[in-house]
């Protein structure tokens, strides 16, 4: 199986996790790469990147990572599921199937004083680690190279597991010398690693040496003058794969024939006390005295009044204070897939309960408009619908939250069946 890739294309949405790009190699692949681009500007929040393994239909996140954007492309570290914080550019994971999704962890909406989030481009590539190209390298002679000019040699073709780069640093007064790696026309481009080097020496020094490279089809050696003089030399590169050799082998001869027995060595020591042993078993238990007679059954006690499901509840204690001193309102409402409005509800103050079921897609809970100081809004997923993909915005209705005019309810901020309590302190609502 050779290199298969794919590049897409789509912009990030705060909250919300997108597909950006698949490939379906059909069987599992042990060497995936992912290159990134783009994304800039937007709330300035991390755009989180995650890798799926697909088997029978059914998605796996295998791998995920954050990263911020930037016009300058790069080759994605993931931290893989199951093993440890540590960060990798390779990633192996059986399925049939792998697909890169995006979101948007910004959590200030976009306004017109914030400028949209940039696209992003992402170039998804796997191959299996011994399905190698054969092995390549070029030599050349470069420059004279102008200051800022650079020179690159003959594309290197992929997949190749290491490279090798050594330049002639006898003129050598400054240059960087860096190695990039893309799938072809249409697909993120990528350094994969770089170096500055300055100083004269009388030989052709290594650069690189056993560089491990990311899967792609193409792999480019670039030698870029530094300095403020000319520079020439000479520079190579070479790529290449060590696979896997296995030797067989033979089968076992004959056993030869025991030979006789030494002579018996002295006694040991003798060895310390045994564990105390197990405790006996425990004697038959006395027989049972008659059991005493049953007294009468007394009389069934009234059924006390039904209670309500919400409404006022009337304490007392304050026979001073005013009429509607200890009066506790507290009110439930449960929704199926449909937005919210609190101020529109016949007791849109006091306690208030409200559940959300069944999402089909991100619904909306609007809040009190004229909220009482002590109000106490609870907003809960009820069964788990945000597992599912989907959000609940909570929108204050013109009072802050937290500093904020909303609060995104998500699968990773409050978790499935998670919910959120809000208590208005007079200013603003609190989330507690």
């Amino acid at each position: 199986m050779t290199v298969l890739f794919s590049t897409g294309t789509t912009t990030p949405i705060i909250g919300q996790e997108t597909d950006v790009v698949s490939i379906a190699p059909g069987a599992p692949l042990d060497n995936i790469s992912v290159y990134f681009q783009g994304g800039q500007f937007g709330a300035g929040g991390p755009i989180g990147l995650a890798l799926y393994a697909v088997v029978g239909g059914f998605r796996t996140r295998v791998a995920q990572a954050d990263v911020q954007g930037s016009a300058d492309a790069s080759v994605v570290e993931f931290q893989t599921i199951g093993k440890g914080d540590s960060e990798t550019e390779e990633v192996d994971a059986g399925g049939t199937a792998y697909v890169v999704t995006c979101i948007d962890k910004s959590t200030v909406v976009p306004s017109p004083a914030v400028p949209l989030r940039q696209p992003i481009t992402v170039t998804l590539a796997g191959v299996n680690e011994f399905d190698t190209a054969p092995s390549s390298n070029f030599g050349s002679a470069y420059g004279p190279l102008a200051p800022g000019g650079s020179f690159t040699l003959p594309v290197l073709g992929g997949f190749e597991q290491l490279m090798d780069v050594a330049i002639d640093q006898s003129n050598l007064p400054g240059v960087e010398v860096f190695v990039s790696a893309d799938c072809g026309p249409g697909s993120v481009l990528a350094v994969v690693e770089s170096v500055q080097l300055a100083g004269r020496d009388q030989t052709i020094a290594a650069v690189f040496r056993g560089l491990k490279l990311p899967v792609a089809t193409r792999y480019f050696v670039t030698v870029a003058n530094a300095s403020a003089l000319g520079v020439s030399g000479t520079i190579t590169a070479v790529a290449y794969s060590v696979n896997c050799i296995c030797m067989a082998t033979g089968a076992s001869g004959t056993q030869g024939p025991t030979g006789p027995q030494g002579p018996t060595g002295p006694q040991g020591a003798t060895g310390p006390q045994g564990a105390t042993g197990p405790q006996g078993a425990t004697g038959p238990q006395g027989a049972t005295g008659p059991q005493g007679a049953t007294g009468p059954t007394g009389p069934q006690g009234a059924t006390g009044p039904a209670g309500s499901a919400s409404g006022p509840v009337n304490l007392v204690g304050n026979t001073n204070g005013p009429s509607n001193a200890n009066t506790d309102q507290w009110f439930a409402t449960s929704t199926t897939d449909a937005d919210v409005n609190v101020g529109a509800q016949p007791n849109p103050t006091g306690f208030i309960y409200e559940g959300l079921n069944g999402l089909t897609a991100t619904r909306n809970v609007l809040l009190n408009a004229a909220p009482v100081k002590g109000d106490e809004v609870v907003v809960k997923d009820e069964d788990g619908s945000l597992g599912g993909g989907f959000n609940i915005v909570i929108n204050g209705n013109g009072q802050n939250i937290d500093g904020n005019p909303t609060y995104v309810m998500s699968l990773p901020q409050n978790g499935a069946f998670g919910s959120v309590s809000l208590i208005y302190t007079g200013t603003a609502w609190a989330v507690v």
